[in-house]
């Protein structure tokens, strides 16, 4: 499967299987609206709804 055949599907779930020679591993991925570190980007409490996130790979050559 290439890459340009998973976008026409993006709602199918991506394996390893899918990309064979590509090794995977673990990511985590954090939203937040702080400013800084200690600093709030926001009043604390806010709720804040994201409607649309896209995560694409990074291959290197």
């Amino acid at each position: 499967m290439t890459l340009s055949q998973f976008r026409t599907n993006p709602s199918r779930k991506s394996t390893p299987a899918d990309w064979p020679g590509i090794p995977m591993g673990n990511a985590t991925l954090t939203v937040s609206d702080w400013a800084t570190d200690t600093q709030p980007g926001g009043p604390l409490g806010q709720e804040l709804i994201y409607n649309f996130i896209e995560v694409q790979p990074y291959l290197e050559d």
